[in-house]
């Protein structure tokens, strides 16, 4: 049982050589000589290279040309490992970004940030749009400036509406008489 979760978030090259250090196979000594720096275990598939100098896992296979080739098992831990970095990383940065964003909130008065578990209750939101909060003089003359000119946007849009509809029922009847 404790094998199949080894091969799941493992792979199977890790698998071997964690199988093999359990059996005792990589518990020699390793002296420093070439000739006993690796461990050759044959497979199904071919053989597994164990380098017991740097513990690196290679798959080799017999080449049809004769010979032998040999690549580094690729070592899926390393690369989840490295994924959880970049990703904690990534979430330091926003998450100083976050604050920073926050910081700048408060400095220009934005209650929203310093209350923000604070939510308005039904009775809060009905008293507000029932008396809503009085502006001052200059304020409600920005309002009503704001209004006014989009008054005149919205009316002036109209008018080049009305003028098109004109323009197509011209030019439907024009067609009609046409046709007669």
């Amino acid at each position: 049982m404790a094998m199949v979760t080894v091969k799941r978030f493992c792979g199977p090259a890790v698998a071997a050589a964690l199988l093999l250090l359990s059996s005792g196979v990589l518990a020699e000594d390793y002296d420093g000589t070439p000739d006993d720096r690796f461990t050759i275990v044959e497979t199904a598939t071919g053989i597994l290279r164990i380098d017991k100098e740097t513990g690196n896992v290679s798959t080799c296979r017999e080449k049809v040309s004769g010979g032998w080739t040999c690549q580094i098992a690729a070592d899926e831990r390393a690369a989840y490992e490295a994924e959880i970095d970049r990703l904690s990383a990534e979430n330091k940065a926003l998450a100083d970004r976050l604050a920073e964003i926050r910081r700048r909130l408060e400095a220009v008065g934005d209650d929203t940030v310093k209350d923000k578990e604070k939510t308005l209750s039904r009775e809060d939101l009905m008293r507000f749009f029932t008396d809503p909060p009085k502006l001052s003089e200059k304020d409600e003359k920005a309002v009503t400036e704001a209004l006014d000119v989009t008054e005149k946007a919205f009316r002036g849009f109209l008018g080049v509406m009305r003028e098109i509809e004109r323009d197509l029922k011209s030019d439907d009847a024009r067609k009609d008489k046409g046709a007669e």
